[in-house]
């Protein structure tokens, strides 16, 4: 994970390389679970210790993400930060699944300002998915 530094705004998220969230929670997460196999997507949440209730409720929420092409999250993993994540899709990608996720702070990274992102996001995740389609050929 990589992140940039407002050099205009006091109030900044400061991504850490290597950091890790758990898949369940978080739209990054639930970008990449929406485009697993339903045994694998439901082995992930088995292994998260998810309630039967937490886990139907997680299954919709990825039905949705895979109906609308996209998953927003706000506090899921930090306090005060709001996120918007594309899945990274390709059909030679089946080894593994990835996200492509634009965050910030919820005072300005507004829902409405999130979604007028979306389309250069699955613009730029589509373009991913073509570079390591090509490379993976």
């Amino acid at each position: 994970m990589f992140g940039v530094e407002s050099e205009t705004h006091a109030l900044r998220q400061v991504a850490l390389i290597g950091e890790a969230s758990p898949l369940v929670r978080g739209c990054g997460g639930h970008a990449i679970l929406a485009q697993l196999e339903p045994a694998t997507a439901d082995a992930i949440l088995r292994r998260a210790g998810m309630t039967p209730a937490e886990a139907d409720a997680l299954r919709d929420r990825l039905a949705t993400v895979n109906t609308r092409g996209h998953a927003m999250s706000h506090g899921a993993n930090h306090p005060g930060v709001r996120g918007i994540a594309a899945p990274v899709r390709s059909p030679r990608l089946d080894a593994f699944a990835m996200s492509l996720v634009i965050s910030g702070p919820d005072q300005r990274w507004t829902p409405e300002r999130a979604l007028e992102f979306l389309p250069p996001l699955i613009t730029a995740a589509a373009a991913v998915a073509d570079h390591f389609t090509a490379i993976a050929a």
